[in-house]
């Protein structure tokens, strides 16, 4: 019975967890925070639809051949830089063959 309190999304401490770090962000005024995060999202605007078209083709072949259990927290932690990291060098290179440039925008 608690571990199906703690399991899940759409639990108690979850979305708690969810709406403390949503007000803080709203009510967090640092210009220098602001400015990084900004120049972050801008560095990766241009990437976001191909990484959402490919991540999950990438996450499958990184499973595929590291073997590493979903449940690890180094899995956790390292592998969306990975394949985030992974799908926008796929994207860079698709983006400079002339005829393969038009599938990824």
């Amino acid at each position: 019975m608690i571990v199906d309190t703690f399991k899940g999304y759409l639990n108690f401490p979850a979305i708690c967890s969810s709406v403390a770090i949503f007000i803080l962000v709203k009510y967090i005024k640092i210009d220098k925070i602001e400015k990084l995060v900004i120049k972050i999202v801008s560095h990766f605007t241009p990437y976001t639809f191909s990484i959402y078209l490919l991540h999950f083709f990438v996450m499958d072949i990184c499973n595929r051949l590291f073997k590493f259990s979903t449940y690890s927290i180094s899995y956790r932690l390292f592998m969306p830089i990975l394949i985030i990291g992974l799908c926008i060098g796929i994207t860079k290179v698709i983006r400079m063959i002339p005829i393969l440039n038009k599938v990824l925008p």
